[in-house]
């Protein structure tokens, strides 16, 4: 695709969108005492709890699936978590291949620290992220739009996402780490942009440097 019929599609997208949720706004103006964020944020998280630690119960406890969530770059995490929990802060995996930034496994060394290599737990990590992110994605667009309704939408999109699933179903990642971060760089600089306030720019520069310690990609 061309990056003329790609901009195209872009602002295409862009319009279909903005007129869907001015749609909305105009559709529930009246009626957005039923879609009270605090009633909102917590029918969306139950939901996502609901399917996510569902889905990471039936994982831990099947074991053709319990292999795979440990396999691979799951592996390459816990052990430096492991390592960090018990106190070897000397990095020295970095000498090895494959690299892996530290950031996602201090997480884990946390659980592993206090709670051992439980890999429920362990998974909980990620499903802990990803509320983060739905949470981040709801309350954004609340400001942005200033309408429950319009919230409430973006909000069930986000807890729809199979890729947030994936990742808790499948193996331990720094998938869900990295969206959270770079969601606040995109809304904070975003802020920065439309406010100037410096302010914004460090906290934005902050989560770049911390998107950076969980993937270099």
């Amino acid at each position: 695709m061309t990056c003329a019929k790609w901009h195209c599609l872009n602002r295409a997208m862009t319009m279909r969108l903005t007129r869907l949720a001015f749609l909305l706004n105009h559709f529930f103006a009246s009626n957005n005492r039923m879609l009270q964020p605090r009633r909102t944020v917590t029918l969306l998280s139950l939901i996502y709890l609901a399917v996510s630690v569902g889905l990471l119960i039936y994982t831990v406890n099947t074991p053709s699936r319990t292999r795979k969530f440990v396999e691979k770059d799951a592996q390459h995490y816990i052990a430096i978590g492991r390592a960090l929990a018990s106190g070897d802060l000397s990095m020295s995996y970095v000498k090895g291949r494959p690299y892996r930034q530290p950031l996602y496994p201090t997480l884990l060394s946390v659980v592993i620290r206090f709670a051992g290599e439980n890999l429920f737990l362990l998974g909980m990590v990620n499903v802990t992220l990803g509320l983060a992110i739905i949470w981040l994605v709801y309350f954004s667009i609340l400001k942005f739009f200033a309408n429950n309704a319009i919230a409430c939408f973006v909000g069930f999109l986000a807890v729809i996402n199979r890729f947030l699933y994936q990742q808790v179903s499948l193996a331990l990642g720094t998938e869900h780490l990295f969206m959270l971060l770079l969601l606040l760089v995109v809304l904070w600089f975003g802020s920065y942009i439309s406010r100037g306030n410096p302010r914004h720019l460090i906290l934005a520069s902050s989560a770049a440097g911390l998107a950076y310690l969980t993937r270099p990609n």
